[in-house]
């Protein structure tokens, strides 16, 4: 897996993770249960659309296979993912 794309979706999961965890913990087992899928299912869907929106960007700026050019792409893609660029 592309290394940006992993911190996009790391970045995701720690975020519902963080979210989740100021909830206070029902005492229905189920409920808490039902609580983290739908934590996981949200982290999943953000994660999902922010790299394909990241790899479409990329493409757009003529990085990726099979593109010529003499730039870092993966630094650059990061530097972009970041809004160091």
């Amino acid at each position: 897996m592309h290394s940006c794309a992993s911190e996009i979706a790391a970045t995701a999961f720690a975020e519902q993770f963080a979210a989740q965890s100021e909830k206070p913990p029902s005492k229905d087992k189920d409920q808490n249960e039902f609580s983290n899928l739908r934590a996981i299912g949200k982290a999943l869907a953000q994660a999902e659309e922010e790299v394909e929106l990241a790899h479409e960007s990329a493409a757009a700026l003529g990085f990726g296979k099979g593109q010529p050019g003499s730039n870092d792409a993966k630094k650059d893609w990061c530097d972009l993912q970041k809004g160091a660029i």
